[in-house]
C-alpha cells in the first residue's frame, strides 16, 4: 500500500511534517521493521503548511500595541492572509500583523492567519482580551526566604521525601534564586510542595473581579542523583484550596526552562490540594467579592517504582504573576 503524505489528512501526517521541517533530512536504514512498517511512504514531498501563531492568547490594557506572528513548516512558498472574526484584514498578507491601539471593542476578537502553499492550507488562531483597567503584576528574582511561605505533600507521608529552600544569591538566569533541595526515598516516591508569595495576595472583594491571570517563571535542575521527574507550575490558594495549572507548567531539566500561561481563566484551574469543589460553586472564584488570592508556585518530584533514593536539587527564578482585570 502506498501512502502519499502530500494527500493524506491524518493526524500524523502533520507530525511527520514538523519533524521534517526541524530536523531538515529523515533517513530510513535498515531492512529489520523500524519506523512505520507497514507503509510505503512518500517523503519526496511537496509538503502543506503547518501553521503556529504567537501569541496564541494575549490580554492587553486599552491603548496597547499587539503584535501577532506566524511560524510555517512544509514546503514554501507561502502565502499570507490575517483575519479577524473570520473576515479578511485587507492589506495583511505578511508573516506579522501589528494591532495598534487595542481598544474594548477588540475584546474577545480573534486574529488568524490562513497559510497557503501549492499542495494546502492550514490556519492558526489568537484569541485576544483587552481590559479597561491596568493589570496588577506580582514578581520575585531574588527570594529573600522570609518573604515565602510553605507546605508540603509527600508520599509516603512516613519516612517520605523530604524539602528544603534557601536563598542563592549568585547563579541564578540571572543573580540571585529560590534553591529547592529534595531527600527522595526510594520510588515510588513523590512530594509537591506550594511555595506561597507573603506580599503576593490579590483581594477581589477590594481590588476587583479578575478577568484572566498571566503567569511565567524559570525552573532548572541543578543536581540529581536518582532518575526523577521534576516540575513547577503556577500556583495559589484560595479558601484553604490549592489550585494550579499543571498542563501550564514546566519540566525542570539542566539549563534555565521557562513556563509560562496566558489569558488564563478559572475553569483552567484545578484542585490540588485541599476539600473537592462543590457542584455548582465558583471553584476557583474571580468573580468581584470573592475570597482573597495568595499567588505562588508549586514544584515537586516524582520517582517511579525501580528509582533508587537520591536528592534531586532545583532552582526557580523570575517568578511573575499578572492578575488581569474587567
Amino acid at each position: 500500500m502506498r501512502t502519499d503524505i502530500a494527500q493524506s489528512s491524518t493526524w500524523w501526517r502533520r507530525l511527520v511534517v514538523a519533524v521534517i521541517a526541524a530536523l531538515g533530512v529523515i533517513a530510513i536504514v535498515g531492512s529489520g521493521g523500524g519506523f512505520l512498517p507497514d507503509l510505503d511512504l512518500d517523503f519526496s514531498g511537496p509538503f502543506p503548511p503547518f501553521a503556529t501563531i504567537e501569541p496564541s492568547r494575549a490580554t492587553v490594557q486599552v491603548g496597547a500595541t499587539v503584535a501577532f506572528a506566524v511560524s510555517a513548516s512544509g514546503t514554501p512558498q507561502f502565502t499570507y492572509q490575517w483575519q479577524r472574526n473570520g473576515v479578511d484584514i485587507v492589506g495583511a498578507t505578511g508573516k506579522t500583523y501589528t494591532l495598534v491601539g487595542a481598544n474594548l471593542a477588540d475584546d474577545g476578537a480573534q486574529f488568524s492567519v490562513r497559510v497557503t502553499n501549492s499542495v494546502g492550507v492550514d490556519t492558526a488562531s489568537s484569541l485576544l482580551q483587552v481590559s479597561s483597567l491596568p493589570a496588577v503584576v506580582y514578581l520575585d528574582g531574588d527570594f529573600v526566604v522570609s518573604d515565602w511561605a510553605v507546605t508540603a505533600i509527600a508520599d509516603p507521608a512516613q519516612n517520605g521525601p523530604t524539602h528544603t529552600e534557601s536563598q542563592a544569591a549568585t547563579g541564578g538566569n540571572p543573580g540571585a534564586y529560590r534553591s529547592i533541595t529534595f531527600q527522595m526515598p526510594q520510588g515510588p516516591s513523590a512530594i509537591r510542595v506550594f511555595h506561597a508569595a507573603r506580599p503576593s495576595t490579590y483581594d477581589p472583594a477590594v481590588q476587583g473581579a479578575i478577568y484572566s491571570i498571566d503567569f511565567a517563571l524559570d525552573c532548572s535542575r541543578l543536581s540529581t542523583s536518582t532518575v526523577s521527574e521534576n516540575f513547577a507550575s503556577l500556583m495559589f490558594e484560595q479558601g484553604g484550596r490549592w489550585f494550579a495549572t499543571p498542563s501550564r507548567g514546566v519540566d525542570c531539566n539542566p539549563g534555565w526552562w521557562t513556563g509560562r500561561g496566558s489569558s488564563l481563566r478559572a475553569d483552567e484551574f484545578t484542585v490540588v490540594a485541599g476539600s473537592a469543589c462543590v457542584a455548582n460553586q465558583a471553584c476557583p472564584d474571580f468573580s468581584a467579592g470573592a475570597a482573597p488570592l495568595r499567588f505562588g508556585f508549586v514544584s515537586g518530584v516524582n520517582l517511579a517504582a525501580d528509582a533508587v533514593a537520591g536528592i534531586v536539587s532545583t532552582g526557580i527564578d523570575n517568578w511573575t504573576v499578572t492578575v488581569w482585570r474587567r
